[in-house]
């Protein structure tokens, strides 16, 4: 991939941890009970060689007694500028497990199958069972048919939720942005309780400071979190060392990138 440098950084650092093997790789189980994750920024987004930018995430893995958990398989997704954003959604397991809402109709706002539901904690409503991101199966007006499966999830209200794709329209175009995983099952591995991925985007979603928010997950024993941002230009507009900005004393041509760098199209952040 065009980021290992970025990972090259990360398996250069000695992360210390005294837990053993955990025994259900995939369930979000530990030896003492139901695992936590977290997901964070862990490089400030760069320019990639072949355009575009990239941004590194870091997922921390515990149990309940604050030991890294190893072999956790997470999942990950990512929309960009939501479709739909809401505080009233509702998760409930029948046949399938569903989620809706009766402020919105999912129909009517563009929702299809194959987009991405992404459940956002706040203090009330935060337990990892449905926190995190889901695939949409089905749309039925209000209400989303979802195609990931949990043993573990009890049916909750008033959940904020983003539903969406990867797409946004930036600069005058559709621009796009997409999860770079390590394995080709689309999951990243922890080792010692941390792993990593990467965010792909064009610049025209930093220039805009379009939002977005990434989702992660264990499948089984679900276990689930968030993060939510807005994409920054990694782009810095070349100085011209032969206009009349840059000679000394010459000041009818100075451009407002001077002094803090940054592209000179980049939008004040929301």
């Amino acid at each position: 991939m065009k980021w290992n440098f970025a990972l090259a950084a990360v398996s250069a650092i000695a992360l210390l941890s005294g837990c053993g093997s955990n025994s259900k790789p995939d369930g979000g189980i530990g030896a003492t009970g139901q695992a936590t994750i977290s997901v964070s920024p862990y490089t400030s987004p760069a320019p990639l060689d072949i355009g575009g930018c990239v941004q590194v995430f870091v997922v921390h893995g515990i149990d309940d007694n604050g030991v890294p958990i190893p072999e956790l398989h997470v999942k990950s997704s990512l929309i960009v500028q939501p479709k739909v954003f809401g505080y009233n959604g509702v998760i409930r397991t029948e046949d399938a497990v569903k989620f809706s809402d009766d402020t919105q109709n999912f129909s009517a706002a563009g929702v299809v199958r194959g987009d991405t539901l992404i459940i956002a904690p706040t203090p009330a409503r935060s337990h990892p069972s449905y926190v995190g991101d889901w695939h949409v199966y089905a749309v039925n007006g209000s209400t989303l048919t979802l195609q990931d499966q949990a043993y573990n999830i009890e049916p909750t209200d008033q959940l904020r939720y983003y539903v969406g794709d990867e797409r946004a329209y930036a600069q005058g175009a559709l621009a796009v942005a997409h999860i770079d995983t390590l394995d080709d099952n689309g999951t990243v591995v922890t080792e010692d309780g941390y792993t990593y991925f990467a965010v792909v985007y064009d610049d025209a979603l930093g220039v805009e400071n379009v939002p977005y928010v990434v989702g992660a997950h264990i499948d089984g024993y679900r276990v689930g979190n968030t993060y939510e941002g807005r994409f920054v230009s990694c782009l810095t507009a070349p100085v011209d060392t032969n206009s009349s900005s840059s000679t000394k004393g010459g000041s009818s041509g100075s451009s407002s990138c001077s002094s803090g760098g940054g592209s000179c199209n980049k939008k004040d952040a929301k």
